[in-house]
């Protein structure tokens, strides 16, 4: 669904199951933006990113972390890993619009 409301923002979009499939994934699209949910099979969300962060990707990368969760001990954590940027799964087309805009593009080739 979160790919769907991307897609409809115009967003190219390339959706993974498992955190192992969105490392590999980003190793040869290098991303501008990965949204990372926190509870995957696998690898969790935490431990993806830690992975993500290892490959030589875009210094301007963005990391959102996406959970059902808004607890504030998690929040504490999403923070703490390098995430940037919160979403909450019940959030509204409005919110991603919101995020979306809040982040610069790609830089200029």
């Amino acid at each position: 669904m979160l790919g769907q409301l991307l897609r409809m923002a115009g967003c190219e979009v390339v959706v993974t199951i498992t955190g192992e499939q969105a490392v590999e994934a980003a190793k040869t699209l290098r991303p501008h933006m990965v949204i990372v949910d926190l509870n995957m099979p696998g690898m969790d969300g935490f431990d993806t990113l830690a992975a993500l962060k290892l490959l030589p990707l875009s210094d301007g990368t963005v990391y959102v972390a996406h959970t059902a969760s808004n607890d504030t001990a998690l929040l504490a954590k999403v923070r703490q890993a390098g995430f940037q940027h919160f979403i909450l799964k019940t959030s509204g087309f409005e919110t991603f619009e919101t995020l979306l805009s809040s982040i610069q593009g790609p830089p200029a080739s």
